[in-house]
């Protein structure tokens, strides 16, 4: 969801059956025959998507595999990263409880 059109793809939780599909997707990108004909299709007809969120939403309703979506408080996290030796925020998450109005993060 969110408004990438796709599925928001920062961290996945996921039962054994969603890791058999997920877990391997960079294979399906790298050698798509390998996962059936009619995921090549797509694949070569560019119906998988231009971006990781398309891309994993593509698979994921492929796959016939169930996603829901938790509010932020639920998992709360922060993207960061390294940038000379200083630890950097790719993302800011300033997210709120919504049903209180409580924020998580400042």
């Amino acid at each position: 969801g969110g408004d990438t059109g796709g599925l928001i793809d920062y961290v996945f939780l996921m039962d054994r059956a969603a890791a058999e599909v997920l877990c391997k997707a960079y294979s399906r990108l790298v050698w798509p025959a390998l996962f059936g004909q009619e995921w090549f299709r797509k694949y070569e007809n560019n119906k998988i998507g231009g971006s990781s969120e398309h891309f994993y939403l593509n698979l994921v309703q492929h796959s016939g595999i169930q996603v829901i979506e938790v509010p932020l408080y639920l998992m709360p996290m922060q993207r960061v990263g390294r940038l000379r030796g200083k630890m950097c925020l790719h993302k800011y998450c300033d997210a709120k409880i919504v049903s209180r109005n409580i924020p998580l993060f400042h």
